[in-house]
């Protein structure tokens, strides 16, 4: 568009044009509109050339507790990774556009969430992982501790990072009879 007139798709010619300024309006459907000031001064043929610059903006991925791996995937027909790190971080220069976060933490369900880029905005995603924590003793101390047949530590012993819900722990102490525990997990 040359002063609000469609004078064609690029690479185009405009011939007659008389000495003064004019307004170049540049468009491509995904990218962003480019305008240029261009002043005709002589009869000399005069290149008006440029690049149009996709639409990007940044997104910034956190997680309570920090560490989680995630895929970035684009929904809007790609449906491809578009970006695999662990948490926090920033990503810069991320196409606009719709995308799926998903989450994966060991001995954790698979999360998603779903975000909008737009042009030069910070978009965001913060997730936090509902976790509690388990304190188990012992009289005397020093007693090895399993969940579910696996050694998880020695009396006392704190487990933090745990997911909501019921546990069972044996306690078990050479000379004693094992002991079996459940506990309900509150984050």
């Amino acid at each position: 568009m040359i002063n609000g007139n469609n004078e064609g798709t690029s690479s185009v010619t405009v011939d007659q044009l008389q000495f003064g300024a004019y307004s170049i309006e540049l468009k491509l459907n995904g990218y962003i509109t480019k305008h240029l000031d261009v002043t005709v001064e002589s009869t000399d043929s005069q290149i008006v050339s440029t690049d149009l610059d996709l639409p990007v903006g940044t997104l910034e991925v956190s997680t309570t507790p920090e560490g989680v791996s995630f895929d970035l995937v684009s929904v809007e027909g790609l449906d491809r990774i578009m970006f695999s790190g662990v948490s926090p971080v920033t990503i810069p220069d991320l196409r606009n556009g719709d995308y799926e976060v998903q989450f994966s933490r060991e001995d954790w369900e698979n999360y998603s969430e779903s975000v909008t880029v737009h042009n030069n905005e910070t978009s965001s995603v913060d997730l936090v992982y509902p976790e509690g924590w388990v304190m188990i003793t012992s009289s005397p101390d020093n007693a090895s501790v399993f969940e579910k047949g696996i050694f998880v530590g020695k009396t006392p012993l704190r487990i933090k990072n745990l997911k909501e819900g019921e546990k069972t722990y044996t306690v078990r102490q050479s000379g004693y009879e094992d002991m079996e525990m459940a506990t309900e997990i509150v984050a």
